[in-house]
């Protein structure tokens, strides 16, 4: 197959939508969960709104709707009951934090760095605290700043798995791979079960074209992700980039076999076999 036509097929793989195929979190309501599980989101977030209506507002139960909103992917509105748990408790440290993370992959930097401040000055010695003032930190480009908001994170709590991202993600801004890969190993062996950890050393294994490392990666987590497609697409592009097209291709086949109720999945296989027969 010639190179051209492989690459097609990675980037159809890579480009196919894929909805998250986990089990709906269990902070969802069993109303909401059912319509989750069915496939109506829209019902879903019904479900979610008429719980604010039918109960007493407390900081409390709004952080535990807008948890649910962000689950049902609705991240305006999940904002909207954040702020409503801060305004009614300013102590809500988690409602904070959670706020100050969706500003933030919203490019929101200012607002977001305001809410990390009076997230420290309440808890200055918080795990959570000190990684997100270290991402933001790195979004400003101040990245020995960032380092340093790692480090002490890592300090009060070794092999965090959220401190140790960070880190990883530093040493890659600053060319440092091979440290981040061995940082994110030693990770790994310390945090088996936090798939973030293998999705970026993945991640880097593939940039750098080290496809068996990846592959190894990659089905290490579809292990800890059995109902995920995500690592499931993301081995057959490996594969594919590898020139290992019948692999890939049985990758896809048994994503439909053990995802039966995932459309993306048969998707994917159906637009992979027609670039396949047209290459």
């Amino acid at each position: 197959m010639r190179l051209s036509r492989l690459s097609n097929l990675i980037f159809i793989l890579l480009t196919v939508a894929c909805s998250n195929d986990d089990q709906p979190n269990q902070q969802l309501s069993e109303e909401a969960k059912r319509y989750y599980q069915q496939g109506d989101i829209q019902q879903a977030r019904k479900s979610v709104a008429k719980l604010a209506n039918e109960q007493t507002a407390t900081a409390a139960l709004y952080f535990q709707l807008a948890e649910q909103l962000v689950q049902l992917n609705d991240v305006t509105e999940a904002v909207n009951y954040y702020q409503k748990a801060v305004s009614l408790d300013n102590h809500h440290i988690q409602a904070r934090l959670k706020l100050a993370n969706i500003l933030l992959q919203a490019g929101k930097l200012e607002l977001a760095t305001q809410l990390a401040n009076e997230a420290f000055a309440q808890a200055p010695g918080d795990i959570e605290v000190l990684i997100l003032q270290g991402k933001l930190l790195a979004a400003q480009n101040n990245t020995d700043a960032a380092f340093s908001k790692a480090e002490t994170a890592l300090q009060k709590k070794p092999n965090d798995a959220n401190a140790l991202m960070l880190l990883a993600g530093l040493m890659l801004k600053t060319g440092k791979t091979e440290q981040a890969i061995s940082l994110l190993s030693s990770g790994i062996t310390q945090n088996p079960d936090y798939p973030a950890l293998r999705q970026l050393l993945a991640s880097i294994y593939l940039q750098q074209q080290r496809f068996e490392q990846a592959k190894t990666v990659l089905t290490e987590l579809i292990g800890i992700q059995p109902k995920a497609l995500e690592p499931r697409k993301e081995l057959a592009a490996a594969l594919l980039a590898a020139h290992q097209v019948a692999e890939a291709e049985a990758v896809l086949r048994q994503a439909v076999t053990d995802l039966p109720d995932s459309e993306p999945a048969k998707l994917l296989l159906i637009e992979f076999l027609a670039a396949k027969q047209n290459a």
